[in-house]
């Protein structure tokens, strides 16, 4: 197995991280530095197996957010050793709802987990529909560390991981390349 790790990012929660901080993530960066701070708190050197991102591309109509996201996914889908699942949005009364991203990672978390390849896991996400899949996975010899922002997550979540790290300001800024601009905040989601 090794000293091995995934990372799984919850895309619409990366995406609120940096809407939060104000902050423009450099990917690369932002991976980065889960991975040193990992090693940090288990005191090993670890290589990153896989990175997975998750997220849904808007509606068509809405011409710039989803040309932004596209062309984001796109950049994602040329780094080395990361993966790019996608799910959907439907129209929910006045709003927008994704689909099957929770599902997505939630089988690559359990099937992952099942390989024994990989000696930790991170999950960069608030939700505690992803409790099962951190269960899962955790059952299967790795441990896995949820890394959160204290804005907004799940306290079911955060007992059921093996280890956890807050996403606060100082680690935001490590992973920025700068200040949010009023369009990229618009591509992310925000107003």
């Amino acid at each position: 197995m090794g000293n091995r790790l995934d990372i799984f990012v919850d895309g619409e929660y990366y995406n609120a991280i940096q809407r939060h901080f104000a902050l423009s993530f450099d990917f690369p960066r932002f991976i980065d530095a889960v991975r040193r701070t990992l090693e940090d708190k288990v005191q090993l050197e670890l290589e990153i197996s896989h990175t997975f991102f998750y997220d849904c591309l808007p509606l068509p109509a809405d011409q710039q957010r989803y040309a932004k996201k596209l062309s984001f996914l796109n950049f994602l889908k040329t780094l080395r050793g990361v993966r790019v699942r996608e799910g959907y949005v439907v129209s929910r009364g006045l709003g927008l709802q994704q689909k099957q991203v929770d599902m997505l990672i939630g089988l690559d978390m359990a099937k992952e987990g099942t390989k024994g390849l990989v000696s930790h896991m991170v999950l960069v996400s608030g939700d505690g529909d992803l409790c099962p899949a951190v269960e899962t996975a955790g059952s299967n010899s790795a441990q896995v560390w949820l890394f959160y922002s204290a804005f907004s997550y799940s306290d079911l979540l955060w007992n059921t991981a093996d280890g956890r790290h807050e996403i606060d300001e100082e680690f935001a800024r490590g992973a920025s390349r700068g200040k949010l601009s009023k369009a990229d905040e618009v591509a992310l989601g925000g107003e």
